[in-house]
């Protein structure tokens, strides 16, 4: 058989009709067939999420992922709004997002152009710690610092110096983030630990 590089096909006449045609010769016969490419990720739908907690400083978010189906999709919260995504030729997995949400129970129903339905379901958590404390939600300390207890409720971001002779601690929720050009000096005491504030 001679013609383009074959994709699946079949004679012209029969039940199926798609778009498209091309000819090609089996010996001195000439026979023209009708072909369709078939996407393998039309005949399924996955759904992923990924959930981030409700913070002091930050309401939640329920992120979902779709992989498969057809687009468009349409996408249905327990909350009761809704959104629409458009297909992409060069996308593979698609996301949407719930946002501003407090802690508790979410789902998601995704439905594609085909009548393929999904839903996933998560829980958002509260914040992990007091939120009626006295301490920053965000420190930064930078340069040469007094010897100190410095605390944040969720994160401390330092490039300072630490002096020879002085005692400090870093304590911080959530993040601790010694940036470029944090120092420590030889005879100096530094700790730092991940816990909740103290008033």
């Amino acid at each position: 058989m001679v013609g383009n590089d074959p994709i699946l096909f079949r004679m012209a006449g029969g039940t199926t009709t798609v778009a498209g045609d091309d000819t090609y010769s089996i010996g001195n016969f000439n026979h023209t067939f009708t072909y369709s490419e078939v996407s393998p990720s039309s005949s399924f739908m996955r759904l992923s999420a990924n959930l981030m907690p409700e913070q002091c400083n930050a309401p939640g978010k329920f992120e979902i992922m779709i992989e498969g189906g057809q687009g468009p999709y349409t996408v249905n919260w327990s909350t009761g709004e809704s959104s629409t995504i458009p297909p992409q030729e060069t996308t593979i997995m698609y996301k949407a997002t719930l946002q501003n949400l407090t802690s508790g129970n979410y789902s998601a129903t995704v439905t594609d152009s085909q009548g393929l339905m999904e839903t996933i379901t998560g829980d958002i958590e509260g914040p992990l710690l007091d939120c009626n404390t006295s301490c920053p939600s965000v420190i930064t300390l930078v340069n040469a610092i007094p010897e100190n207890t410095y605390q944040a409720n969720t994160l401390l971001q330092s490039s300072a110096t630490i002096e020879s002779g002085k005692n400090i601690i870093f304590k911080a929720g959530y993040n601790i983030l010694l940036e470029a050009g944090f120092e420590v000096e030889t005879g100096a005491e530094f700790k730092a630990s991940i816990e909740a504030c103290e008033n």
